[in-house]
């Protein structure tokens, strides 16, 4: 028997028929809505190519001119409607360059021109980063999960495999990697030939300095974790990125990795799985750190205490925590970048440490630059349930150089929004199908005289949905 249909109905098209009784014959699905009816590849050639950038992101002619310029305004492409489904909620972060430039008014009699620049500069990446990063939550990304952990797998391989080659480099005071004229900014960490004989340079990849590249490790844990999270998938790429990081002798990474991973694992873990996490892990964590006593991590994090130490971690951590209370006493609405030095001089005198290395800490410096209102601006950064993306972000303030810089955007947006469509059920991918302009309001088909139901008591097939 043939189901009945009224006109109007969506079935009643040329080429659509269904044997209602018995279900023999499978509905002919028109063209236009083929599309609908099977789940669709997302697409991974563009995220292969703004992945492999991330190894040249700090290539270049000039801040603006340079690979972190043209990876920026990929992302920003690439996640034009996470930005905008963002704006819908967050449209009042498009205020936030008013009270930003309080800290250049309040200062008079210098040249400011340069000052405000800057401050409007980081407005912008403020904006973009906290409207990107809250629409990655309202509105995941189409993303194939597969294809995307497989590119990071391969440049993960080759950062390991380039960390092995400077690492017995350097042993032959020899240097391995993008000569200085190369970088479009960090060229004042390149080490010189006095450096290789007698300082510990330690392997950068294809950065300027190991911090960067640990925040590029960093990077690459969250997108393996995202798929363990989903599959129990990336062991290999998050081992791959731990021994990276302990050959390239990066403190800083080993550190946040085992904050974060101790985390994940805890929030993930359910029942005797999350026992034997907790056992598990402080054993690895104890053999990690005998491991990176042989290469001086153990004792860079030991020594990174005193400011006779190691002061890369001194002044990056220790000495601006110290002296941020009498700071912000004194200058409540920050103080410019051009002043900054001349500013911090009175308190970093005691430690014996120059003023600008205090400046190479992302989350200090909004404190610095900024004032009181850089705790809001961490807030909102950081105003969010998913307590694993907050500590990334929150780590990736801690590296060395600006956050708000047009590199750092790039990668943690794409990373963010990338480890969210990962972890995500892909109903919300088709939820979100669904609610584009001409989809959800299209009514869903039915069969059997307009009722909803075939003859014969049949459920209803729906097509195109």
């Amino acid at each position: 028997m043939r189901a009945s249909f009224q006109p109007g109905d969506p079935l009643a098209q040329p080429g659509v028929s269904i044997l209602a009784a018995t279900h023999d014959v499978a509905p002919t699905i028109p063209a236009d809505d083929a599309a609908y009816a099977r789940p669709r590849r997302a697409p991974w050639a563009g995220d292969a190519i703004l992945v492999a950038l991330f190894a040249f992101i700090q290539l270049g002619y000039s801040y603006w001119l340079s690979v972190a310029g043209l990876t920026t305004v990929l992302v920003m492409i690439r996640l034009r409607r996470q930005l905008f489904a963002g704006l819908r909620t967050r449209f009042w972060a498009l205020l936030l360059p008013l009270p930003m430039l309080l800290s250049v008014l309040s200062e008079t009699g210098t040249d400011q021109t340069q000052d405000l620049l800057r401050v409007l500069r980081e407005a912008l990446m403020a904006i973009l980063m906290i409207l990107v990063l809250a629409g990655a939550t309202l509105r995941p990304i189409r993303i194939n999960r597969k294809r995307f952990v497989q590119v990071m797998t391969v440049l993960a391989g080759g950062l390991f495999l380039l960390t092995i080659l400077q690492v017995y480099a350097l042993r032959s005071r020899s240097y391995l990697g993008f000569p200085r004229e190369m970088f479009a900014f960090g060229q004042g960490t390149i080490p010189g030939e006095l450096d290789l004989y007698y300082s510990n340079i330690r392997a950068a990849g294809t950065f300027s300095e190991p911090s960067y590249f640990a925040f590029i490790l960093l990077s690459i844990m969250m997108i393996a974790a995202a798929r363990f999270d989903y599959d129990r998938k990336g062991v290999l790429l998050a081992a791959m990125v731990l021994v990276t990081g302990i050959l390239s002798q990066a403190a800083s990474f080993v550190l946040f990795a085992a904050l974060i991973g101790v985390v994940f694992l805890v929030r993930t873990l359910r029942g005797g799985a999350r026992v034997a996490a907790l056992v598990i892990i402080p054993v690895a964590a104890t053999f990690l750190l005998i491991l990176g006593s042989g290469s001086g991590t153990l004792g860079r994090v030991q020594a990174g205490t005193s400011a006779t130490g190691d002061s890369s971690i001194f002044a990056r951590i220790v000495g601006p925590l110290l002296i941020l209370p009498d700071y912000l006493m004194e200058h409540p609405f920050g103080a410019p970048i051009s002043t900054l030095p001349d500013v911090l001089q009175p308190y970093a005198a005691p430690t014996g440490v120059e003023p600008e290395q205090y400046l190479m800490n992302g989350m200090f410096n909004l404190f610095f630059e900024y004032g009181f209102f850089g705790l809001v601006l961490l807030i909102v950064l950081l105003w969010r349930r998913d307590v694993v993306i907050n500590l990334y972000i929150a780590c990736c303030m801690l590296f060395n150089g600006a956050f708000l810089a047009i590199d750092k955007l790039a990668v943690i947006c794409l990373v963010v929004a990338a480890s969210v469509a990962i972890r995500k059920p892909d109903v919300r991918m088709l939820r979100d199908r669904r609610a584009e302009p001409g989809v959800a309001s299209e009514p869903p088909p039915t069969v059997g005289g307009g009722t909803g139901r075939l003859a014969g008591g049949a459920r209803p097939v729906q097509i195109g949905r």
